[in-house]
């Protein structure tokens, strides 16, 4: 099909008009035509370039074009690029489409064409439109929409919200009211209860916009509209809690920017009840989530007393959460012979610097740990987006972690924590390395870390009980004494650098500061280093990973769930803090090797 043949075909399409499937017909046209310098493949050029550059739905408010590259790639020579360039648009390329705004008998078209060059000239070339271009790009979006030629509600979506921020831009307050208009008019007949995406954009768009200056019976109607797929979606049988959550949190604000709090609570209330509805018949797992969502949400919104009833809901299912838990089983081979001469290289050396030595080889790296993550989102872009939830034994929720665009940090610590898991079994074997043939022993341990200051000597005794009870098995009731004599050790160890160990008491007096505050005190990260104290923030006082001081300190596991992976951690920790010698205003070094 020649060139011609396209262009009164697709100026001739009444329905199902996509833009995407333009560019594909004039990229086949392209192709044929080949690499000639005829008059024709200049004009398909300039039309697959028309077809080409991508509408987003959330148009951007600042000076950037509203027309973006489809996609962006790095070349041969590592130099970034985009397809198709705005270099591409040339005064030819608009001149081609000033004219088939105003030949092709398409309002989809012309909108396309007319709203390129509306949008395009300036930035491409420096030339500032005629404002002609701007009012023929909305009456014929409006049109076009209002006619149903597109192929699916997005693109009407698009256009409508475009036509309606051009008409902002050139100030035409007659077409800002009509195009307005139509976007209600598009959304009543668009919008479905269960497909949040094609509802509210109205409401969102309009009211409380100056710019648009929505008349008072309007606003009203739109708010009652809200007001009633609220209501709808809310009893549905279940009710879907993100679509709930969508039309609660516009009308919660909305109520709260005009000061009536009662109508704010109402909807806040019929959001809580559908999560609750919700959560009697989904999946543990899932109403868990919601629910803890819930509680959060109101206990940031000091309705203490909401929020406590549905605490005892949270632990109903929390408990059965913890009861569907599948656990996944998996295996780690360790080549004895490599290992077994690894740390007899390690080992081969004076019992401080090989006591140091182990101390340092097993800390878990967060830049390496950061590397993981990355490399893994580089493979599998997918769930590197997905939100994780970290659950107790009773299947309550302790921690969350974002995509690794939103919380890098926690992927990180994530990540870290399942370092600590699975690096166990080599540190499980190094430690009965240590006892079986270099003689590692309660007293040597002892006698060790009692050379540094951090663990004075009247404090050597409890820490002599706690090591009793882990060589004996008595995993828990060692752990209990131990973790806090790792508390203290940091607590001192910021003492001895210069730093403040109190907060002020709420009822006077002083408090001493506890250990995630420690961990990160600037005098401490500089006295052990961010790789440490980031190692030690994981292991004791981070909810994303161990958080074996809080897990011990407020009996938050059953104590047949510790065992040999938390002591050799901890026995670690104190061989880490027993390498400290003279602190006092410096940083800790790696032993040589």
């Amino acid at each position: 099909m020649d060139l011609l043949k396209i262009i009164a075909s697709i100026d001739g399409q009444s329905q199902d008009v996509s833009y995407h499937s333009i560019a594909d017909r004039f990229q086949g046209e392209l192709a044929t035509l080949g690499d000639s310098n005829s008059p024709d493949r200049a004009s398909a050029l300039a039309e697959y370039l028309a077809f080409s550059f991508v509408e987003y739905l959330d148009d951007s408010t600042g000076h950037e074009p509203h027309y973006k590259p489809e996609y962006s790639f790095t070349t041969k020579d590592g130099s970034p690029g985009d397809f198709p360039p705005l270099s591409a648009v040339t005064p030819a390329v608009l001149a081609y489409w000033e004219q088939r705004a105003g030949a092709t008998p398409s309002d989809a078209l012309r909108a396309r064409y007319a709203d390129l060059v509306w949008d395009l000239s300036k930035p491409a070339i420096g030339k500032r439109p005629e404002v002609r271009f701007a009012h023929a790009a909305i009456d014929s979006s409006v049109r076009a929409v209002q006619l149903g030629v597109f192929e699916d509600e997005l693109q009407q979506l698009i256009r409508m919200k475009r036509a309606l921020s051009i008409s902002i831009s050139i100030n035409d307050k007659a077409r800002i009211a009509h195009a307005a208009q139509a976007l209600v008019a598009l959304e009543d007949q668009i919008g479905k209860d269960h497909l949040p995406g094609l509802w509210g954009f109205s409401f969102d768009t309009l009211v409380d916009n100056k710019a648009v200056a929505l008349d008072a019976a309007t606003e009203r109607s739109l708010v009652q509209k809200l007001e009633a797929r609220l209501a709808r979606i809310a009893m549905a049988i279940p009710p879907d809690p993100p679509t709930v959550e969508a039309a609660t949190e516009r009308l919660r604000k909305y109520y709260g920017r005009h000061n009536l709090p009662e109508e704010e609570l109402r909807v806040i209330r019929t959001y809580v009840s559908a999560v609750v509805t919700f959560s009697k018949s989904a999946e543990p797992l899932a109403a868990s989530g919601w629910l803890d969502s819930v509680h959060e949400f109101l206990v940031n919104r000091g309705l203490d007393d909401d929020a406590a009833r549905i605490a005892l809901l949270m632990r109903e299912v929390e408990a059965k959460a913890n009861a569907n838990a599948v656990a996944i089983p998996f295996e780690i081979r360790i080549p004895i012979d490599e290992y077994n001469a690894e740390l007899d290289q390690l080992f081969d050396a004076p019992k401080d610097i090989m006591f140091a030595r182990f101390a340092w080889e097993f800390l878990v790296d967060r830049a390496e740990a950061e590397k993981q993550v990355k490399k893994s989102a580089a493979a599998g872009p997918l769930l590197s987006h997905l939100a994780i939830s970290l659950r107790d034994e009773d299947g309550r929720a302790v921690a969350s972690v974002g995509s690794i665009d939103d919380d890098l940090d926690g992927r990180v610590a994530f990540q870290m924590n399942q370092n600590l898991q699975l690096g166990s079994p080599f540190l499980r074997y190094a430690l009965d390395r240590l006892v079986t043939k270099y003689a590692l022993t309660r007293e040597s341990m002892l006698e060790y870390i009692g050379g540094s200051p951090v663990f004075p000597g009247n404090r050597l005794p409890i820490v002599s009980n706690g090591l009793q009870m882990l060589f004996a098995g008595e995993h828990y009731c060692g752990l209990c004494i131990l973790v806090p004599e790792l508390e203290a050790a940091l607590r001192r160890l910021l003492h001895l650098v210069g730093g403040n160990i109190y907060t002020r008491g709420r009822n006077g007096g002083t408090n001493l500061r506890n250990m995630a505050e420690i961990l990160r005190d600037a005098a401490v990260v500089k006295a052990l280093s961010e790789k440490v104290t980031s190692y030690f923030r994981v292991l004791l006082t981070d909810a994303r990973g161990w958080n074996l001081r809080n897990v011990i300190c407020h009996a938050l596991a059953a104590p047949s769930s510790i065992g040999n992976m938390q002591s050799d951690r901890v026995i670690h920790a104190l061989l880490f803090l027993g390498n400290l010698r003279g602190t006092q205003g410096g940083e800790s070094e790696q032993p040589g090797t």
